[in-house]
């Protein structure tokens, strides 16, 4: 797997997507988002899925994926999905 651009394996992966479950969880509960929300970021931030990729694996329309995007966007006071990811980053190293 290939988190911004490092190669991760085995525990290393392992310790990683485990931050970024905190980190999530951390978000989840400052922000309010919903759990939808939620599936979201972890295919964002696990996966670096786009809309179409994100629409495919959460069975809804691209639009919808839109739609919370721009609610998360909101409620993190972000501007774009890079700020997001780096929110994500940003709660994992605490």
């Amino acid at each position: 797997m290939t988190i911004m651009g490092l190669s991760l394996t085995g525990t290393s992966r392992d310790a990683t997507n485990q931050r970024l479950a905190k980190a999530a969880m951390t978000l989840q509960k400052k922000f309010h988002l919903t759990r939808r929300e939620m599936e979201l970021l972890k295919k964002i931030s696990l996966y670096g899925y786009n809309n179409r990729e994100l629409a495919r694996a959460l069975r809804i329309s691209e639009h919808t994926v839109k739609n919370h995007l721009k609610n998360i966007m909101i409620k993190t006071r972000t501007n774009s999905s890079r700020e997001l990811l780096a929110l994500i980053l940003r709660a994992s190293l605490e």
